[in-house]
This record gives C-alpha cells, structure tokens and sequence, in this order.
C-alpha cells in the first residue's frame, strides 16, 4: 500500500516531461495564475507558496517547472521540511 508521500510522487513523476542536468521538468508549462485558479488562491498567495518552496522546486518565467530536490520536495508535501 502507498503512503501519502509515495502518492504524490507518483503523481509527480506522472506529470514529469524529463530530466534537465539532475532536474526534473513539468510537461505543461503551467503559469502561477493557472496553478492559482486550480488549487483556490490568489496569485499573489501562488508567488509566496513557489518562493517558500525553492528549496525544493523552482519556477521559470512562463510557466516551466523545475523540480530540483525530489526528496526535500517529499519533505515539504509531508510537513517534515521546515520552510
């Protein structure tokens, strides 16, 4: 059986477009107004949410998605990474 965090990688790696130097990179370009709308907040609140988890994943003008630590990304999603 699949714990949480394990879904969301899976979730994860089944959006996932390739590797790029030891990154992952999102598919679909995905713009903070999109992200916003999708999950009910502002934009603003988006752009706080995307600094808050640089440690993890990075956003790129545009929309491009960079996941940069998979586990720490694990981390965050599970409330075990203090921001």
């Amino acid at each position: 059986m699949l714990h949480e965090g394990d879904r969301l990688s899976a979730k994860l790696f089944a959006v996932l477009g390739g590797r790029t130097e030891h990154r992952l990179q999102l598919r679909s370009r995905l713009p903070y107004y999109q992200i916003a709308r999708s999950i009910g907040i502002t934009y603003e609140e988006c752009v706080r949410l995307f600094k808050q988890i640089q440690a993890g994943v990075t956003y790129q003008r545009g929309g491009k998605i960079l996941v940069l630590d998979q586990m720490k990304l694990d981390a965050i999603a599970q409330g075990e990474y203090l921001l």
